[in-house]
């Protein structure tokens, strides 16, 4: 079943357990946040070595699982398993009914926790996410609201003795990513040079990293889903921070093209890992991966379309005496 956290926090206060939970979602941050709640809520910590185990999904194998979950808790009620960093692509049809099996079979006993947020995007749309749903308790943990972030960073500026301007706080968060990890990440940056007083414009731009891929790809995420107005917000955004036309430009078409290769890969058989050698997706493979779930929200001419006008504005870019933002909503508004 889907949850939303707070109703499956107050089932924990009432020590209503589930026997499978999966949590999944854009921010690490927060899932791995509340897998620490749920631990802590079992009890685990007089006998955590003979009652908790980790495992990281790369490692994983079916028979440690099975042998874990069918043993007794010791001196605790419950068992827990807790498998992290899933991959949505290798949740094959196999995989899943294997899963199921030993899901219906172990004791009540014992728990298995699953957590997903890399190229969690497009999760609920597979079939493991439908044969799964019924199995347990899910919960999604998207990016929090720009208030959000603005309190929360606020809350840790002033902790510091430190001071910043509202203008500039949201400047911070538009330049970076909504990862609030990420984020305490480049402010612990900021934290080690400005020691004192305000911090200023200029200490932001010198610091701190620029993440434009992250909002273009949320600007294609929006268009996929219809949203044109929203993911002209985004643009504007970027924009108002002063970020580069060229570079949102870039990235907006480097996703595009992921979703042409994708959306021919497929209709040609072509296998993810294949194509990621093909144009050589290493160490980015998040995104192949991304536009293989997302890519049959249009059809193959309609992606070749976008592909042809992308390169007509790349050329407009390089050689017309015309405003680039122009050129943008232009193409925003264009598909």
């Amino acid at each position: 079943m889907i949850y939303s956290k707070e109703k499956l926090e107050e089932k924990i206060k009432k020590k209503e357990f589930f026997n499978f939970y999966v949590f999944y979602g854009e921010e690490k941050y927060l899932i791995e946040n509340f897998t620490k709640k749920m631990l802590k809520a079992f009890d685990l910590e007089n006998f955590l070595d003979f009652n908790f185990k980790k495992c990281f999904f790369e490692e994983f194998k079916f028979d440690e699982l099975e042998i874990f979950l069918n043993m007794a808790p010791v001196f605790s009620s419950k068992r827990v398993f807790l498998l992290k960093d899933v991959e949505i692509s290798k949740l094959t049809t196999s995989f899943v009914e294997k899963l199921k099996k030993i899901l219906k079979d172990m004791p009540e006993t014992s728990v298995l926790i699953l957590t997903i947020f890399k190229d969690s995007y497009g999760f609920k749309k597979t079939a493991a996410f439908k044969k799964l749903v019924e199995e347990g308790a899910f919960v999604e943990f998207l990016y929090k609201s720009e208030q959000w972030l603005f309190d929360a960073l606020l809350k840790s500026i002033k902790k510091k003795g430190l001071s910043i301007s509202k203008e500039n706080l949201i400047f911070f968060i538009r330049r970076s990513t909504k990862s609030i990890e990420n984020l305490k990440v480049e402010l612990e940056k900021i934290f080690s040079f400005v020691l004192e007083g305000e911090i200023k414009r200029e200490d932001i731009l010198n610091l701190t990293s620029e993440n434009v891929e992250e909002n273009a790809f949320n600007i294609t995420k929006n268009i996929l889903a219809g949203n044109k107005l929203k993911a002209l917000k985004i643009f504007n955004d970027l924009k108002k921070i002063g970020t580069n036309d060229v570079l949102i430009f870039s990235a907006i078409s480097c996703c595009f093209v992921d979703l042409y290769r994708a959306k021919c890969a497929k209709l040609n058989g072509v296998r993810l890992n294949d194509i990621a050698k093909i144009y050589d997706y290493r160490g980015k493979e998040f995104r192949i991966k991304n536009a293989m779930l997302n890519c049959d929200a249009f059809s193959i001419e309609k992606l070749r379309k976008f592909v042809v006008l992308l390169a007509d504005l790349d050329i407009s870019f390089k050689t017309k005496n015309v405003k680039k933002d122009f050129l943008l909503e232009k193409f925003l508004f264009s598909i």
